[in-house]
């Protein structure tokens, strides 16, 4: 027995290790990929903008996805990322020098694997068994790529999926829903389509309260989303004239997204392409000539339309075996449902990306159900799951170097 428990508490150690080294090469490549130039920053130039008392850019290096409107041009994301990116811009002038989007994505990359490690510890992993599970989200996804890669899109996504964690994670200890429907208020600003992640927190009161409780908490959840609803229409109102036109039926699309969004902005045409990027789509080979089938390095890189969430993230493979039988399991699957209907039916599949990025409004509720799924079945995390969530980063990592190079 002496021999057996010392030799669990050496895999134990081991464990850690591994961990902690994973952990620290992430870190590093954090810092070398998010305190670099990088172009597309948007964000940036729109809170400076803001701190002139505009709402179209005073100033922009290119024309990329930008809105023209009354001869102005206008960035049709929500404004909460440029706004949270004024205190930074203005210190930064000062000294005159550009803030880069990805000084801020740092931490918030950080704090979304503090969340997804204190998720997991609620929910009754070991600290150990967690740090593999947070990992496995930050870099055995898509969300790797957007941790990596800064510019606008990929930041407003990164803060979207923090928000989303911090309101999952506020409902997983104290369940304040004002402070909840704060965090979706301010999804609701950043990525119209991860606002009806709501759905979640709402039908998780319905059936978890009585009836006076039910009002008031869902009182508290709604009332921030339409103060930020309300907000929104008046920010497209003073830009467009119109509370409906966010700009993305304005922007200057590349060809291929104009004629996409001639079928129409959202519409069924749309569906058999996006499902097909999120579920069948596959690396691609990379050849020395365009005639032969001769490889060259690095052999394989990833499709810049998208791939498979199998291959960018395989062990959600492990959802097909769970038994959903609890409630709190099934309104998960309304939500991640209910989320990606609108991202299917949108024109834009999301190029240049890795991996569906768009998933990533839905991603932080399916990956808690594959959390509870796997909890089900064990409360320790095997050798198998860990050795693939290493795994799983490592080979994300190569394809996204891969598709970098293949970029050049």
């Amino acid at each position: 027995m002496f021999v057996k428990n010392h030799i669990i508490k050496e895999l134990r150690n081991v464990d850690l290790v591994v961990i902690l080294i994973a952990m620290m090469v992430f870190a590093m490549l954090l810092v070398s990929f998010n305190f670099g130039e990088v172009s597309d920053q948007q964000f940036t130039y729109l809170a400076r903008s803001f701190i002139h008392g505009k709402l179209y850019f005073t100033e922009l290096p290119n024309l990329h996805d930008v809105a023209p409107f009354n001869g102005k041009y206008y960035w049709p994301s929500g404004p909460l990322p440029a706004i949270l990116l004024i205190p930074l811009v203005k210190l930064f002038d000062i000294f005159d020098l550009f803030f880069y989007q990805g000084y801020l994505e740092f931490f918030i990359t950080l704090s979304i694997f503090y969340l997804l490690f204190r998720i997991a510890q609620i929910l009754g992993y070991r600290s150990t068994d967690s740090l593999y599970l947070a990992f496995a989200f930050s870099a055995g996804s898509v969300y790797l790529y957007i941790a990596l890669l800064t510019n606008s899109y990929f930041y407003a996504q990164a803060l979207t999926v923090l928000l989303l964690l911090l309101a999952i994670y506020e409902s997983l200890t104290k369940n304040r829903h004002w402070l909840i429907g704060l965090c979706l208020g301010a999804v609701l600003m950043t990525r119209v389509t991860a606002a009806v992640a709501v759905i979640f927190f709402i039908l998780v009161t319905l059936v978890s309260d009585k009836k006076v409780n039910k009002i008031i908490k869902l009182t508290q959840l709604l009332s921030p989303m339409l103060i930020a609803f309300f907000l929104l229409l008046l920010y497209n109102y003073f830009r467009f004239q119109n509370i409906w036109e966010s700009g993305y039926n304005l922007h200057l699309a590349t060809n291929f997204f104009e004629r996409s969004r001639s079928y129409g902005l959202f519409s069924l045409v749309h569906l058999p392409g996006n499902l097909y990027y999120f579920l069948l789509g596959h690396p691609l080979p990379v050849f020395r000539d365009g005639v032969s089938h001769v490889l060259k390095p690095p052999y394989i890189t990833a499709d810049p339309w998208g791939m498979s969430i199998l291959i960018t993230s395989p062990y959600y493979i492990y959802l097909f075996f769970g038994s959903y039988h609890s409630r709190l399991m099934k309104i998960l699957w309304i939500t991640v449902v209910a989320i990606a209907i609108p991202i299917f039916l949108y024109h834009g599949i999301g190029y240049i990306q890795f991996g569906y990025r768009y998933a990533l409004d839905f991603l932080p509720f399916l990956f808690l159900l594959f959390l509870l799924t796997l909890y089900q079945k064990s409360p320790t995390l095997s050798l198998p799951f860990k050795t693939l969530f290493v795994a799983n980063g490592l080979i994300n990592f190569y394809l996204i170097v891969a598709l970098l190079f293949a970029g050049q």
